[in-house]
């Protein structure tokens, strides 16, 4: 016959992460010789009839799943120029139980623009084909240019996000402009948003609800999502969790993807109804089933925080892994995250930064901060305070309130800036007063130290437990630290100790380097070097800062654990490149000591004792000057007996012991008495 029929039962949202596939389909129905055998035979007569059978497939999901299917045989065909020509290709719908008796109403017309869109989509979506950006580039290019509405609302996604293009906001603006005049409902929906976001035009809520309203009014649902986003926080509205939740709910109804989204969040954070994790997750999965871009990462965060679901760091990869790949922001920042803490996967602070870099390029305001954090630390690049300083302030510009907190703290301790702890402050109460719960921990620090304001303990430990009801993962630290030195409250190690943990249940890594110490000194618990060494070994599992020296000092002493010297050095030189202080001031004082046994050891002769002396008393002096531009004041210290007793330097020592009691160390006041600087 030169007739070929196939059914096709399944939808097209399925196509990509399924076995299922139109590529696995197609690849079943057309073998490559048949297809040949059959165009050679009938040429201009061969007729292919394509019937769809899941009850919700669109004609929109039809037309574009019968384009892509033609594009697999065209690509395959042994006559692809004249393929067009030689083939007719028809679609349409039929229940199972009619298919003897199915019509195939539609002509599929290969240079029409609403194939053009059909297989830009595809290609866009990767259903079918390689996921392609430039070749759908160029599909929907030629559907606009064919006076297609839904092709320039696409082209102008793509120009939007950077896709197959260079970004470009007013490009898009244009697009989604001439899309409303061609009479796309979508196209409101896709304007709005960059009002709100303030992308190639000023930001405007008050348009850009405008826009969905005119959206809703055209009959798109996503605009109704997009609507209830505004009245869920508040943008250009008065925040109403009921009316955001009934536009969510009709968006939903109506087949939404990304309806169910807003109101598993809703259910997450308990706005306008009761928290319940669960219903989230529900909501969340059917987002992803809809194809929706921003619920596999939501769900990813559930597994990532063990919300109603234990906690699963791999399960919490995959989704943002989802999510990236579907194009949301928020994924590739939170799988960045994972990187960097090595949860779920190797340590890698490099493909951290090249997932927070596309975070940013997409928009995600929190990737700012958090690039920002490993320029400040050094981590994955070199380390940079001034490029810190710019993607924090950079993201303040796009409303990010954690930012506003990090570059408060830059001030705070005079990283890459001179220190104002009056700039700090304001900085941490505007963090505050947006809300973001890092900023009353920085406040608290400032009030605990008396950092321009008088020092209150009783204000400190008002702000680390407003940090804790909101769910600050380092406020039950700070305010653990204050019950272990019994400053403002009497010293207890059990409070301590419970709050260490609870630190740590909410994903702090510092927390088990803090119980680490309970167990290591016997406070608050039974002293348990094994149980210490555990901790700490968490601590740096997690990607703390102070764990590697903590280690390293029980290794250098022999405190149980075997005295390991060796050791002691890599986790110094661990801590170190992490960016911490104290593993490079305790690295200075093993070179020392080091020095101290070359100086006498029978292994050497007098020569190598003296050049091995010198080289350890050089790399002493080093780590202690990294130490030091690192802010540790004992580091000063350090370095001031180093050229007392080894260096002999009376002047440099004194020098050096002077900054060291500027700095407010509590020895050195003794040592320059002793030494009569």
């Amino acid at each position: 016959s030169h007739q070929v029929a196939v059914a096709i039962g399944y939808h097209m949202r399925q196509g990509r992460h399924v076995v299922n596939s139109y590529k696995s389909l197609f690849d079943t129905v057309f073998y490559r010789n048949e297809l040949k055998a059959a165009v050679q035979a009938f040429r201009s007569k061969l007729q292919v009839n394509i019937t769809f059978t899941h009850p919700a497939m669109t004609l929109e999901d039809m037309h574009a799943a019968t384009s892509v299917i033609y594009e697999r045989a065209r690509l395959l065909s042994p006559v692809s120029e004249k393929f067009q020509e030689t083939t007719t290709w028809r679609w349409g719908a039929c229940a199972k139980a009619n298919l003897a008796v199915g019509a195939f109403q539609h002509l599929l017309d290969p240079d029409g623009a609403r194939f053009f869109v059909g297989l830009g989509l595809m290609y866009y979506d990767g259903l079918g084909v390689a996921r392609d950006f430039k070749k759908a580039r160029e599909l929907f290019e030629h559907g606009t240019e064919r006076g297609d509405a839904i092709a320039s609302t696409n082209l102008g996604l793509m120009y939007q996000n950077g896709q197959g293009v260079t970004q470009d906001f007013h490009k898009a603006i244009e697009l989604y402009e001439l899309g409303i005049k061609r009479g796309d409902s979508f196209a409101f929906n896709r304007l709005g948003f960059l009002y709100e976001a303030g992308k190639g035009v000023v930001q405007d809520f008050r348009r850009a609800k405008e826009l969905y309203e005119m959206g809703i009014d055209k009959g798109n649902e996503a605009a109704r999502y997009s609507l209830g986003r505004l009245y869920q926080h508040g943008l250009g509205v008065a925040r109403d969790f009921q009316k955001a939740r009934e536009l969510f709910e009709l968006a939903h109804t109506s087949g939404d993807p990304e309806a169910p989204f807003g109101l598993g969040s809703m259910y997450q954070l308990g706005q306008g109804v009761t928290k319940d994790f669960l219903a989230a997750k529900t909501m969340y999965v059917t987002g992803i089933q809809r194809g929706s871009v921003y619920a596999p990462a939501a769900l990813g965060s559930l597994y990532h925080d063990g919300l109603g679901v234990a906690r699963d760091f791999k399960k919490a990869r995959e989704l943002y892994e989802f999510g990236t790949d579907r194009g949301d922001p928020a994924a590739s920042t939170n799988l960045g995250l994972l990187y960097q803490y090595g949860k779920g996967v190797t340590q890698d602070f490099h493909k951290a930064v090249e997932l927070y870099e596309l975070g940013i390029k997409r928009g995600d305001s929190f990737a700012f901060n958090r690039l920002g954090l490993l320029y400040e630390a050094g981590k994955g690049v070199v380390q940079d305070f001034r490029r810190a300083k710019e993607l924090y302030e950079m993201g303040i510009d796009k409303g990010n309130e954690a930012a506003r907190y990090s570059l408060g703290r830059l001030y705070q301790h005079g990283l890459g800036v001179a220190r104002d702890f009056q700039k700090a402050r304001e900085l941490f109460e505007l963090a505050m007063e947006g809300g973001d719960s890092s900023a009353l921990v920085g406040l608290g620090s400032m009030y605990q130290y008396g950092q321009g304001v008088a020092q209150d303990f009783h204000r400190a430990k008002e702000l680390y437990e407003m940090g804790i009801d909101k769910d600050n993962a380092e406020a039950p630290t700070a305010l653990g630290n204050m019950y272990y030195h019994g400053l403002g409250v009497a010293l207890d190690f059990q409070k301590a100790r419970e709050l260490f943990e609870l630190s740590l249940e909410r994903g702090l890594p510092g927390a088990a380097t803090g119980l680490g110490l309970l167990y290591e000194n016997g406070h608050g618990v039974a002293q348990d070097f094994h149980k210490a060494k555990e901790l700490y070994e968490k601590g740096i599992n997690l990607g703390d800062n102070l764990a590697p020296e903590l280690l390293g000092r029980m290794y250098r002493d022999g405190v149980g654990v075997y005295e390991h010297w060796d050791k002691a050095k890599e986790l110094y030189e661990m801590g170190i490149e992490r960016g911490s202080a104290e593993a490079a001031t305790s690295l200075g004082y093993l070179y020392q000591q080091m020095a101290h046994v070359f100086k006498t050891s029978a292994k050497y002769s007098p020569v190598e004792r003296e050049d091995y002396q010198g080289i350890a008393l050089r790399k002493a002096k080093e780590v202690y000057e990294l130490a030091i531009s690192r802010g540790s004041t004992s580091a000063l210290r350090y370095l001031a007996l180093l050229y007392k007793t080894d260096l002999k330097s009376d002047k440099l020592a004194c020098q050096w012991m002077a900054k060291a009691k500027s700095a407010g160390d509590g020895q050195a006041a003794g040592k320059l008495a002793d030494w009569h600087c």
